[in-house]
């Protein structure tokens, strides 16, 4: 069975009975919580607890953990996820550019390369429609 639901209220006073220190104003932290979630956050400060979850039941923060710090921690993955993000596409796109430039440069007489027993394995083109999830014969 799931864990009975608590309000904003609530997971202000637990995050303070385990110790966290709330250095911001109770107005932030609720906008916070609200905005990106007490459970989402609690994978960021878990690395902040006393002991190992085993054995601290109560999930007690170390002394000086602070909310700005789990935030803080919070966005700077955020931003790095951007950043690889926005690196993976280019790398993707470019992969993908070269990929069908080259390929249809030098199979020019085969326009349908990429299901060209002479280009790609047969276990590929056997397959092929699989991979985009449609039957041509149903429709």
């Amino acid at each position: 069975m799931g864990k009975i639901a608590t309000s904003i209220s609530q997971q202000i006073a637990k995050l303070e009975e385990r110790g966290m220190i709330l250095d911001l104003s109770h107005d932030k932290i609720k906008d916070v919580l609200l905005d990106i979630g007490y459970y989402r956050l609690g994978f960021y400060w878990q690395s902040f607890g006393k002991e190992s979850l085993d054995s601290d039941r109560n999930h007690n923060f170390k002394e000086n953990t602070k909310f700005s710090t789990i935030l803080d921690l919070y966005y700077m993955y955020v931003d790095l996820r951007h950043l690889l993000i926005k690196s993976i596409n280019r790398i993707e796109i470019n992969f993908r550019t070269k990929l069908i430039y080259y390929c249809s440069n030098k199979y020019k007489e085969t326009p349908t390369w990429f299901v060209h027993p002479k280009v790609v394995s047969k276990t590929f083109i056997n397959q092929f429609d699989g991979y985009y999830n449609f039957d041509l014969k149903k429709k």
